[in-house]
């Protein structure tokens, strides 16, 4: 069963451009250690400061990697100095 994770970022004032490309270089970085991962960012048309990442597991033990990879903190040191606030955020099972 595939895993989905659909995670909504607020950047600061200000802060928008910066996120979208913490978030960009994360991406890049997962991507070239997790091939059962897809992973997606979507920027809102009114508002350039709404961000959301969608992820796509492959199966149960793809997402456990991705939760348990040791680099988990340094990924998240690149985003956050430009969030307002935490990114909500839900799992999903993948219907397809």
């Amino acid at each position: 069963m595939k895993i989905g994770m659909i995670a909504a970022f607020t950047a600061l004032p200000g802060k928008a451009e910066a996120l979208l490309q913490a978030l960009r270089d994360n991406v890049a970085f997962v991507r070239e250690r997790e091939p059962d991962l897809r992973c997606d960012i979507f920027v809102a048309e009114d508002d350039a400061h709404k961000i959301s990442l969608v992820e796509v597991y492959a199966s149960q033990a793809a997402y456990d990697l991705h939760r348990n990879a040791p680099y988990g903190a340094d990924l998240l040191a690149r985003v956050q100095p430009h969030m307002d606030g935490w990114p909500s955020g839900a799992r999903f099972r993948v219907d397809d």
